[in-house]
């Protein structure tokens, strides 16, 4: 005669394990559902130029907000926080940030110069 008993140890393990893995599911998902939906957010902040002394200093042009419409918006419109959904995609992402936010080669951060006024920019994925 057999008998099968279950070590209770292990199907309040293996219950547990199911709990956090449904939770990690979730709470991924919402993750990815809010990414989807709001855009980063991109911020503004003003300098003086003494500040900017350990970075580089890049002077925006127009080609810099045809590229980046959100930039543009934040500088022209005068606007500290804007949305900024050209942001979305990792690679552009990452492309904005080594052009204006900080170059990971020489270590240093950067700050841009629009009009004489000197900023640094900073994202917010939400």
């Amino acid at each position: 005669m057999t008998s099968k008993k279950s070590h209770p140890n292990i199907k309040l393990g293996l219950t547990l394990l199911g709990i956090a893995f449904l939770l990690f599911v979730a709470y991924a998902g919402y993750g990815l559902y809010r990414e989807s939906t709001e855009p980063p957010t991109l911020r503004v902040f003003a300098l003086n130029e003494s500040e900017t002394v350990d970075g580089v200093v890049v002077h925006l042009t127009e080609e810099d907000f045809e590229k980046w419409p959100s930039l543009g918006k934040a500088f022209k419109e005068n606007d500290d926080s804007v949305p900024a959904p050209e942001l979305r995609m990792s690679p552009a992402l990452e492309e904005f940030g080594q052009e204006y936010i900080y170059n990971h080669t020489s270590d240093t951060p950067i700050y841009v110069e629009y009009e004489g006024e000197y900023f640094y920019i900073r994202t917010a994925i939400h």
